[in-house]
């Protein structure tokens, strides 16, 4: 009997999945327009890719540009988001086991080489592609450089990171670096609800802050809170974040 209610009850669930997935998408709840994901028309303030998360289950990855230098990658519900430069690319966080989706995705928007790395924050979830990454990049004329806030270079310290480690370090928890003429700001959260060196980092003059575990896009916010472990602290680095100048978010 059991048996046959568990077997009734996973069919009933194959339908409502199936169903669920030929309704059209749920509308936003901030009035956002959604449109078909683009690597070479720029996302407009208001917009919003749809069927994201249809995309993440089905898809390679997703490659969209936001302006004119920026793009952002998200794939299995990761994100991340990197900029061209005139003489090289600026990669943020080489996600675990993307690294060949991630130099792919880049590579259908340039051929210039991958000069700086930046970690958000010490999770091998995020950075965890670093060595495969470096690897792949091992014909290019110079290895990247890898840069990260000081607070993250000293966790990786204090956890004896096998990771490749930074070669330079930003001020925490403020600071700053060029990335040919492009500032980078270090917004280190005051009480981060995540982990102890999370922070928001934002591309100055593109409008475009990369602050990954912070929110995630069409999710509901109570949905684990983007991995927080105090909702109190979560709600003060939402306001942090909202605070800064910047128009496009890979939270």
């Amino acid at each position: 009997m059991r048996t046959r209610t568990l077997t009734a009850g996973l069919t009933a669930l194959s339908l409502v999945l199936g169903a669920q997935s030929a309704l059209a998408e749920t509308p936003s709840t901030v009035g956002a327009t959604y449109r078909a994901a683009s690597a070479t028309e720029a996302l407009a303030p208001g917009e919003k890719i749809a069927d994201l998360f249809t995309l993440n289950m089905r898809s390679r990855y997703i490659l969209q540009k936001l302006t004119d230098r920026t793009y952002w990658y998200q794939s299995g519900f990761y994100g991340t988001t990197w900029y061209v430069g005139d003489e090289g690319v600026l990669l943020f966080d080489p996600l675990q086991g993307q690294a060949a989706k991630i130099l792919e995705a880049v590579r259908a928007t340039t051929d210039l080489p991958i000069t700086t790395i930046v970690y958000s924050h010490d999770h091998a979830d995020h950075i965890g592609g670093t060595p495969d990454l470096l690897g792949l990049l091992a014909d290019q004329t110079e290895a990247p450089r890898i840069l990260a806030s000081q607070e993250t270079s000293d966790k990786m310290d204090r956890l004896s990171s096998k990771l490749p480690r930074p070669q330079e370090t930003v001020s925490w928890p403020r600071g700053s670096f060029t990335f040919e003429g492009l500032t980078v700001e270090l917004h280190g959260f005051d009480h981060a609800a995540h982990t102890d060196d999370h922070s928001a980092w934002l591309l100055t003059g593109e409008r475009v802050m990369h602050a990954p575990d912070l929110l995630n896009a069409d999710q509901p916010p109570f949905w684990s809170f983007a991995g927080s472990e105090t909702f109190t602290y979560l709600q003060d680095n939402l306001r942090e974040a909202d605070a800064l100048d910047w128009t496009y978010m890979n939270g």
